[in-house]
């Protein structure tokens, strides 16, 4: 379990076992958003998860998130995660 700040869409894709067109992927980030480094997601497209992510409210590049979520799911490797729940805190 993860708390986070979405980011927003992202369109690079680096999980060979995790197909595009099953999945939507995303950038999240640190509640504080304090510069660290992103960590990419993916979302089962269709599921209430993915309408969550497509709502959020995006995070500014330089200050704190008006929103905070909580992931559940598979930790991958190079900062990935393939996300079973999205749940607005």
């Amino acid at each position: 379990m993860l708390k986070i700040a979405i980011k927003g869409i992202d369109n690079q894709w680096f999980l060979d076992d995790v197909k595009k067109d099953e999945y939507e992927c995303f950038l999240v980030t640190g509640p504080e958003n304090d510069g660290g480094l992103p960590m990419r997601c993916y979302v089962k497209r269709g599921t209430r998860f993915e309408r969550a992510v497509k709502q959020a409210k995006g995070v500014p590049t330089s200050s704190r998130p008006e929103e905070t979520h909580i992931l559940r799911g598979v930790a991958r490797t190079r900062r990935q995660m393939v996300v079973e729940v999205v749940e607005k805190e």
